[in-house]
């Protein structure tokens, strides 16, 4: 599961990942997420998996500059899902960029019913950081997003 609290809502931007507010059922992760509004964002594939691309990371790939040059040599079924995991980066990237503009931003990454569990960890990462790494996002941990620093 993916939450991402806001200051203000997200807009939906056009995606084939559901958005939908987090209504009643996510209470728990109100208490967690210290912003204004929480909004539960799926991958392409409708939950958090499919914001990682766990795959090319075991294979020893966890930056994507060292990826890049070689996704042409990946097998045609490892190219399609790492292209949609990235399609998925991306779409997020893009809702947080977005997001920044009004304040401060938090991405909570956790197993569907661990909303309510203090994060393993808390890290402060840029924006940019959905775009450089394969996996980004880490079971448990709570990311505190800033803006990059010319």
């Amino acid at each position: 599961m993916v939450w991402v609290g806001t200051e203000r809502p997200v807009a939906a931007a056009p995606c084939e990942s559901p958005y939908r507010d987090a209504g009643p059922p996510a209470v728990a992760i109100r208490r967690r997420v210290p912003s204004q509004c929480v909004t539960y964002i799926g991958s392409h594939e409708g939950c958090g998996c499919g914001f990682n691309s766990s795959d090319v990371e075991w294979q020893g790939f966890d930056d994507e500059a060292e990826l890049a040059p070689l996704v042409g040599a990946l097998l045609d079924s490892e190219r399609e899902k790492y292209l949609a995991e990235r399609g998925s980066r991306e779409r997020l990237h893009a809702i947080v960029a977005s997001a920044l503009a009004d304040g401060s931003v938090f991405v909570h990454a956790c197993w569907a019913g661990d909303e309510g569990k203090t994060p393993a960890e808390v890290e402060e990462v840029d924006a940019s950081w959905l775009l450089t790494r394969t996996s980004p996002l880490k079971e448990g941990v709570q990311y505190r997003v800033t803006r990059a620093h010319p």
